[in-house]
């Protein structure tokens, strides 16, 4: 058996074990992905059935390291050039190549690590070490690219940002409709820059 495999496991899913079907894909098969086992674990048929659910479980884990071992850590190790006793990683960050305008990487992809707080990030992170005497740091623009957006647009509310409103709140406080300035919610960082991004590259919402 290869969990990897999506047919073997719609195969263990939904003929042998006889689970319920969470979606399918864009070709049209049921769906075996992380989020589908995720929701099974939890679906009101499953949960109750404790091998199942641990089953489950650990096919979802080891869904999690295949992705590191196969997609992070290969791609490192291949790219990797030795100087003066260390392994260095020489990836080029390129001007263009996103919709976002965003800088793009390659040779490796420099920003193809898992972000702060996902399974494995830490872990990922630290394999990585300056030389003597120098330290890694990060910088990060609040809000870089609903302020762009402002400026492009001239949308006189998003231009509130320059009052002292937090723009990414800004934005989806339209989105849900809120009225009232004063009613404004602040949303957890990655749900509220999703949901952002999602609205300003002109994707359909459902």
């Amino acid at each position: 058996f290869n969990p990897g495999s999506p047919k073997q496991m719609r195969m263990l899913m939904f003929e042998h074990l006889e689970l319920p079907t969470q979606g399918k894909t864009p070709s049209g098969a049921f769906s075996t992905d992380g989020k589908t086992l995720n929701r099974l674990i939890v679906h009101p048929d499953v949960r109750g059935i404790t091998p199942v659910v641990k089953l489950l479980e650990n096919i979802a884990e080891l869904h999690k390291a295949s992705k590191i071992l196969e997609a992070f850590v290969p791609a490192f190790l291949n790219r990797t050039c030795i100087k003066n006793g260390w392994h260095h990683l020489m990836g080029s960050f390129n001007l263009g190549g996103t919709v976002s305008g965003r800088l793009s990487s390659s040779g490796p992809n420099l920003t193809n690590i898992p972000s702060t707080g996902s399974d494995y990030a830490k872990m990922v992170k630290e394999c990585f070490e300056p030389p003597k005497g120098w330290i890694f740091c990060g910088a990060d623009f609040s809000s870089l690219e609903d302020r762009i957006s402002a400026l492009q647009t001239k949308d006189p509310n998003k231009i509130k940002i320059y009052a002292g409103t937090q723009l990414y709140t800004l934005t989806i406080n339209g989105i849900i409709h809120h009225i009232l300035e004063d009613d404004i919610i602040e949303y957890d960082g990655k749900q509220l820059t999703g949901k952002s991004f999602y609205d300003t590259y002109s994707q359909f919402r459902k």
